[in-house]
């Protein structure tokens, strides 16, 4: 378990905190909890990312039309509406850009 999580980015609809003892995000959206690592967390914002370009003005914004996982264990996953998956990518986005802000200052200060 982490002692001290580092809070990258929040909004009303969740947030993603980073762990730099561990290197592991956690990631809470909605009533969803998830800890992955750099890797995954990437995976997912693809995954959010392209699924919002493919269908984007195609489905109703209130309508649960998106599943996808959302940790490597495979029966585990998040259903998602256009509207929740718009407001993931955001959170998603953000704090992964002031992730690597922060890994090009720490690199910058060695």
């Amino acid at each position: 378990m982490c002692n001290e999580l580092i809070i990258l980015e929040q909004s009303p609809h969740g947030y993603l905190a980073h762990c730099s003892g561990c290197g592991g995000f956690t990631l809470a959206f909605g009533t969803a909890m998830v800890t992955v690592f750099e890797e995954y967390l990437k995976h997912i914002y693809d995954l959010v990312d392209n699924q919002l370009k493919t269908h984007k003005n195609r489905v109703c914004p209130n309508a649960k039309a998106f599943l996808f996982n959302v940790s490597e264990v495979q029966n585990l996953k998040l259903v998602l509406t256009y509207t929740e998956m718009v407001n993931l990518q955001k959170l998603l986005d953000h704090g992964l850009i002031l992730l690597e802000a922060q890994q090009i200052l720490d690199d910058a200060s060695n």
